[in-house]
């Protein structure tokens, strides 16, 4: 903790000295989490506003380069604090628009970019967005995952096909995951129960249509992403099925035989060639 302070309280913050805050931070949150030792962690992450620091680091980086680890080293601290309890409550939002702006709009990959940095700085993005949902809270699962696909879908919106491209790859992941796990109980959570399993029923996106009706329109584009919006419908056709199975959904819903839910029609269910590979989300 105390090189964290220290970091804090130096007027001069060369990379290096930036790059080793936040691994303090990683390192601090995932000691406490495997230790179960938690206690006075929250009241130190809010005192010194560590969110905030990170938050600050990321919108600092440049835009046009992409040269170090600090991105994705900060969304490992990011993901690390997800467990630690109400830490990020009501702060998800600005966090993560500092996230996608400091990743999604460098540059093209075929650009002046590292491409192992960079593929390894999207792979603690989509580690880091998992880590949000099975962390928070089973009464606001569903509020979050609305919020992350409605800033995805504005940036699969962007005029620039590279931003679409990576805003699509992270919506086909959550998909992915969505149509993967059963419940999203939460890491290390059984010590409490506001912290318990959450099942599909547990689980709504309010702006389920706007997203697939999205995704469909997408997929019957020329562009590459297209393959990510396929798939990403695939994954929540899944997902969808297994809100209306009681047993053994990969049976039914290989039989055929889920009901739609309201509102989503029989064919969106059978849409053939699901497959249980993510697709290509850099």
């Amino acid at each position: 903790m105390d090189s964290i302070v220290s970091f804090l309280g130096s007027p001069e913050k060369e990379e290096s000295h930036k790059i080793g805050f936040l691994m303090d931070i990683r390192d601090l949150c995932d000691t406490s989490r495997r230790h179960h030792s938690p206690r006075g962690l929250d009241v130190f992450c809010q005192r010194y506003k560590l969110v905030e620091n990170i938050e600050v680091l990321l919108e600092e980086e440049p835009r046009d380069q992409l040269r170090t680890a600090l991105r994705q080293i900060a969304m490992r601290a990011i993901a690390e604090l997800s467990a630690v309890e109400r830490v990020l409550e009501g702060k998800e939002t600005r966090l993560l628009q500092a996230c996608f702006s400091s990743v999604f709009l460098l540059p093209p990959e075929v650009e002046d970019i590292d491409r192992y940095l960079y593929l390894e700085t999207m792979r603690s993005m989509d580690n880091m967005l998992q880590a949000l949902l099975l962390n928070s809270r089973a009464s606001r699962v569903s509020d979050l995952l609305q919020n992350i696909f409605q800033m995805l879908l504005t940036l699969s919106s962007s005029e620039r096909e590279h931003v679409r491209q990576r805003a699509m790859g992270r919506i086909e992941g959550l998909s992915f995951m969505l149509a993967e796990n059963p419940t999203l109980g939460a890491w290390c959570r059984s010590r409490t129960d506001i912290h318990g399993p959450v099942s599909y029923r547990d689980i709504q996106i309010p702006d389920l249509g706007q997203l697939l009706g999205h995704l469909l329109l997408f997929q019957h584009s020329w562009e590459e992403a297209k393959t990510l919006a396929r798939d990403a419908v695939q994954h929540l056709a899944v997902f969808l099925a297994g809100q209306n199975i009681t047993a053994s959904p990969a049976a039914s819903f290989a039989a055929g035989t889920a009901a739609a839910p309201p509102g989503v029609s029989v064919g969106l269910l059978a849409l053939p060639g699901y497959t249980a590979a993510p697709g290509h989300s850099v």
